[in-house]
């Protein structure tokens, strides 16, 4: 039941890893991404106009590579994960948490044993291999140091969720802050650009007030033969 929740997992683990994907790159394969991603934020070419984002942020998600790349428990001199599984197999090498489908039983029997305090041993080959479990003896005892793996796998992907996490706000601030610095922008370029009403208001009526004073003035220029000539 144990070994069945396991592959469950891991198998689910590896499949949201494969997925995660944006602007169609994979963010979580190790492979798509493999340098720092500058992301412009400023006006400038500069480091001050530019977020970024280290590799290690796009390193492999699944479980393959977060074991692989971790060292030794938390124990001083404690063991690493394939030595663990090692032990728990009685011998038998098993490095990883992948390979072929012999490699791939075997791994997770073996993960599955050292989480739960057993020993497992393998005779076959193929679709005729079979798995004998045992309770562990003094010579493969790793249920303790397995937990200790575990709390540092944990702690792992919990730095690399923060580490995300601050990055994705980090982003969300210089998002909102150019938002500010767009509407400024704009609205100086309206400034310069648009009509101020009320000084075009106060021009029109001056015209206005021209206009009519200067066809007051013609009026009163056309009316003065007429006078002149009634004074005759």
């Amino acid at each position: 039941a144990i070994e069945s929740e396991i592959t469950a997992r891991l198998e689910e683990i590896n499949r949201i890893a494969a997925n995660c994907e944006f602007n169609g790159r994979h963010l979580m394969n190790g492979t798509d991404i493999t340098a720092g991603i500058d992301i412009q934020v400023g006006l400038y070419s500069d480091a001050d106009s530019k977020i970024e984002l280290d590799q290690s942020l796009f390193s492999n998600g699944n479980m393959t590579g977060i074991f692989s790349s971790m060292a030794n428990t938390a124990a001083s001199g404690g063991k690493k994960l394939s030595e663990i599984m090692t032990a728990t197999s009685n011998g038998t090498s098993v490095s990883a948490l992948d390979g072929s489908s012999d490699a791939a039983k075997k791994n997770i029997e073996a993960f599955a044993a050292a989480c739960s305090g057993l020993s497992v041993s393998f005779s076959g080959s193929g679709a005729s291999m079979t798995s004998t479990f045992a309770v562990q003896t003094t010579a493969n005892v790793n249920a303790g140091q397995m937990l200790d793996f575990l709390d540092n796998a944990l702690a792992k992907i919990s730095t690399k969720v923060t580490t995300l996490g601050a990055a994705q706000n980090r982003l969300d601030s210089a998002v909102e802050s150019i938002a500010v610095q767009s509407e400024n922008i704009t609205s100086s370029l309206s400034t310069l650009r648009d009509a101020d009403v009320a000084e075009e208001s106060s021009r029109y009526i001056q015209s206005q007030i021209l206009q009519q004073a200067a066809a007051t003035l013609l009026s009163t220029a056309n009316q003065t033969p007429s006078i002149a000539l009634s004074l005759i």
